[in-house]
């Protein structure tokens, strides 16, 4: 590998910047419509991939055993409201009056479509599969 100049590497970082994905259009077959979700930060990605890996127990030959539904779907419907600016909307929020602003998830999809959502949007931005990721660690 060839030493770079200043320059040649700043080109590289934002070519690699420009190049990311920062916006997903993903399909809701409950509202018969698609949704945009924004790009999440790195640490709220790094925060889904962790509750997801904490949330299961995988054997020695790095196969899932058990899992926790309830951490799952936590981790999942943080994901889907923080890079959903609808569900963020003070309009939706007086109107639906979720506990917790993030409560508004659920009052919207239902388990299995948060879950799926939440997969789709790591998939997207973090460039890989969530399962996957934790059978690799």
């Amino acid at each position: 590998m060839s030493k770079v100049t200043f320059q040649d590497f700043l080109n590289k970082v934002k070519q690699k910047q420009e190049s990311k994905v920062k916006i997903l259009d993903l399909e809701v077959s409950s509202l018969g419509c698609s949704l945009t979700f924004t790009r999440p930060s790195d640490d709220e990605l790094l925060d889904y991939s962790n509750e997801m890996a904490n949330s299961v127990t995988v054997n020695a030959n790095k196969e899932i055993v058990d899992q926790d539904m309830k951490k799952m779907y936590k981790a999942s419907k943080s994901l889907v409201y923080s890079c959903c600016n609808y569900l963020k909307e003070k309009e939706l929020q007086e109107e639906l009056k979720p506990d917790e602003p993030w409560d508004v998830v659920e009052k919207i999809f239902d388990q299995k479509e948060v879950l799926e959502l939440a997969t789709d949007i790591y998939k997207a931005f973090a460039n890989g599969d969530i399962g996957e990721t934790i059978k690799n660690l």
